[in-house]
């Protein structure tokens, strides 16, 4: 199975970077669709995908102090390739200590994960050319260029917002609202917009 589907209060970076060769090679393979979460259902090999935020706590088993949490939420939309593997954006939104600010704090990431039931796992980045960021709408409103720079792994396989601030900014927007649009620039692929129903987010962490 491709995806196992895990909360481990880690860095949401489960997948790997290609090779520039590997990149050459799969780009000409790639038939993007976008279809919506019962398509996908119907036509892919998707396993299943936990609908809504998905909330995990790590607690200090001698005071019984929350030491971590993290929140995945999976994209409604999602994107296949001729193979038939299907790919999801998932926010991630971790409380946990930061060596930024030496204490716990809030941060968030985002990764593309191939979803797909098979052992043959695919793997996609995003771009690294104007790919250091997210545009997002929020319930239909503006569009939101707040995070149009933030950090992103090596490798490429995730976007992250290590800074408390600019992580908190997001997070209030996100408890605010029933849906958002999130835009990436993924590799070989260009720009994406993943959609989320984002609504009952409790987060009271700062």
């Amino acid at each position: 199975m491709a995806c196992v589907i895990t909360l481990g209060l880690a860095s949401c970076g489960g997948n790997q970077a290609r090779t520039s060769n590997q990149v050459d090679e799969e780009s000409n393979e790639v038939n993007i669709q976008a279809k919506t979460s019962n398509q996908a259902d119907e036509e892919s090999n998707e396993v299943k995908i936990p609908q809504g935020w998905q909330v995990s706590k790590k607690v200090d088993d001698l005071t019984n102090d929350v030491t971590a949490v993290q929140a995945m939420l999976f994209s409604n939309t999602v994107i296949v390739n001729r193979d038939n593997h299907t790919f999801r954006l998932a926010i991630d939104i971790t409380y946990g200590y930061s060596p930024i600010t030496d204490g716990l704090c809030n941060s968030v990431s985002f990764a593309l994960y191939d979803t797909t039931k098979s052992d043959d796992i695919h793997h996609w980045k995003f771009s690294d050319i104007k790919g250091s960021g997210i545009l997002a709408v929020f319930d239909n409103g503006p569009v939101d260029n707040t995070w149009s720079l933030i950090e992103r792994t090596d490798d490429l396989s995730n976007l992250y917002m290590s800074n408390p601030a600019m992580a908190n900014a997001f997070i209030e927007k996100i408890k605010t609202s029933k849906t958002c649009k999130i835009q990436v620039n993924l590799d070989t692929i260009g720009m994406k917009t993943f959609e989320f129903n984002c609504q009952d987010l409790q987060w009271g962490f700062k």
